[in-house]
C-alpha cells in the first residue's frame, strides 16, 4: 500500500509540474554565472534543460564548491509535512531514484553527507525556504535539507522572485567571491544593498535570504 501511495503522489507531483510555464530567465541566470566564472578563469560545470536530471545532479553535487539552483521552486504542506522540492528535468521513464524531483525528503536520505565539499547552496527560485514551521525552529523548507546534507550556507527566497534583478543579485555576488572576498555572508550582504539601492522597493531584494555559516 505504502508503495502504491508513493506512484500516486509522483503521478499528481509531476502531473503539476508538467503544467508549469518554462523559464527563460533562469537559463540566463545560469549562462550570466557561469560567464562571471570563466571570465575569472575559474571552473563552472552547466546543467541546462534536459541535462539537469536528478542523477546527473546527484553526481556533480559531491564535487560542487557552489551549488546553484536556477529554476522552478515547489512549497507545499501536507498534514504537517513538507512537500518542498526543486523541479529538475523529467526522465523518459519515472523511476524511483529520478523522478525529476529534488525533494526535502530526498536530502534527509539519499543526499546526507553529499555536500560535504560544497561551501555553498544556492536556491534561486520561488519560495524555496517557505515550508510549516514546529515551535520556534526554522521552516522546515529545502534549506534545511541542505544543511543536513553537508551543506554550511544556504541562500533562500521567501517569494516568487524577479528574473531581472534575481540575476542581477546572483551575478554581483559570484562576482564577489571570484575577487577575492572570502566571507560568503559579507559578499552576499554587499550584493544585495547594491541591488537594494537599484532598486528600493522591497519586492526584488527581500525575499533573499543567507542561512549558515558565513565563511
Amino acid at each position: 500500500e505504502r508503495h502504491a501511495t508513493s506512484k500516486i503522489r509522483r503521478a499528481g507531483d509531476l502531473e503539476r509540474i508538467g503544467k508549469l510555464p518554462p523559464l527563460p530567465g533562469a537559463r540566463a541566470e545560469t549562462e550570466a554565472i557561469a560567464k562571471v566564472f570563466t571570465d575569472r578563469k575559474a571552473t563552472a560545470k552547466s546543467l541546462l534543460g534536459a541535462e539537469a536530471t536528478e542523477p546527473s545532479v546527484f553526481d556533480l553535487a559531491s564535487k560542487a564548491k557552489y551549488l546553484h539552483f536556477a529554476g522552478h521552486g515547489v512549497a507545499e504542506e501536507y498534514a504537517g509535512q513538507s512537500l518542498s522540492m526543486l523541479v529538475l528535468s523529467p526522465p523518459p521513464h519515472v523511476l524511483p531514484a529520478d523522478d525529476g524531483l529534488l525533494k526535502l525528503g530526498d536530502l534527509f536520505h539519499s543526499w546526507r553527507g553529499r555536500l560535504a565539499s560544497c561551501r555553498l547552496v544556492v536556491l534561486s527560485a520561488c519560495r524555496t525556504n517557505v515550508g510549516p514551521t514546529l515551535r520556534d525552529e526554522a521552516p522546515q523548507a529545502l534549506p534545511i535539507g541542505f544543511l543536513f546534507a553537508g551543506a554550511p550556507a544556504v541562500i533562500s527566497s521567501l517569494w516568487a522572485v524577479d528574473d531581472a534583478s534575481t540575476k542581477e543579485l546572483m551575478t554581483d555576488f559570484y562576482g564577489r567571491l571570484l575577487a577575492g572576498e572570502t566571507d560568503r555572508l559579507a559578499a552576499f550582504t554587499a550584493a544585495r544593498k547594491a541591488l537594494r539601492a537599484k532598486y528600493p522597493d522591497p519586492f526584488p531584494w527581500a525575499p533573499v535570504l543567507y542561512m549558515g555559516a558565513p565563511e
